[in-house]
């Protein structure tokens, strides 16, 4: 068997090497990766983090409730939205709705499909 070099690829650029390797693993190399794909939404998170990470960390979630519900998550929803953008039940419920959501707390505690009434009744049940 003898060895035969086809091409030097060594004075390539990096990303042109890279490339390539991809190909030849059977992948696809993207041109301008901007243009693969496109952003649908993006919602903010630091803040709910650091809102709810505070709530938790000074066990304000288990003097709502002990158990983990949705009644205690809609509460510690409300309270967290409260903090973050105070306006009414009616706003913060459609800020939980996912189609008019405006930050990623009603994702992270599961209550997407509160509406205003399911507010108004769990505000008065745990008050």
């Amino acid at each position: 068997m003898r060895k035969r070099t086809l091409a030097n690829l060594s004075k390539l650029p990096d990303t042109v090497i890279e490339n390539l390797k991809i190909v030849l693993k059977g992948g696809t190399a993207i041109e301008n990766l901007s243009e693969s794909f496109s952003i649908v939404r993006s919602l903010p998170y630091g803040h709910v983090a650091a809102t709810l990470g505070t709530l938790r960390k000074i066990d304000l979630h288990n003097l709502i409730a002990l158990e983990s519900t949705r009644h205690r998550a809609l509460i510690e929803a409300m309270i967290v939205a409260r903090i973050i953008e105070p306006r009414s039940k009616l706003a913060t419920a459609r800020g939980f709705n996912s189609e008019t959501c405006s930050s990623s707390l009603s994702q992270i505690l599961g209550v997407e499909k509160a509406d205003a009434d399911e507010l108004y009744v769990d505000a008065c049940v745990f008050s």
